[in-house]
């Protein structure tokens, strides 16, 4: 039989490496207290969802489905569990069976915020966009000054061609998150694609603030080239940040900094 003493301290163990991020440590913990838990501990399946979560923390996925379904069989109608093992199989790639799950949730809490978002990028990502919008809809009358669903109907609005009111819904996102960088970036790709090339450069810049391109930017001691500033006499290094296709594109471009430069120095991909 467990003891309350063994119970307080294992979770107080755990919440101390829980703090420090140390989800491994704590996983094992939890396995262990539930390897000793009495049959009919009231608690049990909290103790179930809080090792699912610890377990996709650390990457395992399976261990934490395992974990919510227990979960389940002890409180069924437990919608946080449901949205759980939705986040679980999301992150696998089991979109279908996510959207199982969440609709589950939704049942049980349809005024979740998290749970209606999630549902729209697993139907974004399913190529079902209508569902996509009317999840992400649901979670803005919840939460009307959430940025992200408006970042992420303007996605969905882009890959649609509806450029204009892809555009409409990135600057109403960003208008709620100013420092969006992520909606400042997909902005960019909807006005290029327009052919607004100065607008969407410009919003290009904001990429380096995107966790994508965060760590790809190169830090130099001299000064970046503003575009505007006389190349005459002076050198300039030019490198590739992106992939050979947009590298070979923006290529054609060089003759042109070729001409207003004394030299340059081009790097690219071997």
């Amino acid at each position: 039989m467990l003891s309350d003493n063994f119970t307080e301290v294992s979770f107080i163990r755990a919440k101390s490496h829980i703090l420090r991020k140390e989800f491994a440590k704590a996983e094992e913990i939890y396995r262990n207290i539930l390897s000793r838990l009495p049959k009919k501990y009231p608690d049990a399946f909290i103790v179930w969802e809080t090792l699912g979560s610890l377990s996709a923390q650390i990457g395992k996925l399976d261990k934490a489905i395992e974990a919510y379904k227990k979960c389940i069989s002890l409180k069924p109608n437990y919608a946080d569990a449901y949205k759980n093992i939705g986040n679980a199989f999301q992150s696998q790639g089991k979109l279908e069976k996510a959207i199982e799950a969440y609709t589950k949730a939704l049942f049980l809490m349809p005024n979740n915020v998290d749970t209606n978002f999630n549902t729209g990028n697993t139907y974004r990502e399913l190529g079902k966009p209508e569902e996509a919008i009317e999840a992400y809809t649901k979670a803005l009358i919840l939460k009307p000054d959430y940025a992200e669903p408006y970042n992420n109907i303007g996605l969905v609005l882009h890959y649609l061609d509806k450029s204009y009111e892809a555009i409409e819904t990135f600057n109403k996102s960003i208008s709620l998150k100013p420092d969006f960088a992520e909606a400042h970036q997909n902005l960019s790709l909807t006005l290029l694609n327009s052919g607004r090339l100065k607008e969407g450069l410009d919003e290009s810049e904001w990429r380096w603030k995107t966790e994508k391109y965060f760590y790809k930017n190169r830090h130099f001691s001299r000064p970046m080239w503003d575009g505007i500033q006389s190349l005459k006499d002076k050198r300039i290094l030019l490198w590739c940040e992106q992939g050979i296709g947009d590298t070979i594109n923006w290529s054609s471009f060089l003759p042109l900094v070729n001409s207003k430069t004394k030299n340059f120095v081009f790097g690219c991909h071997e």
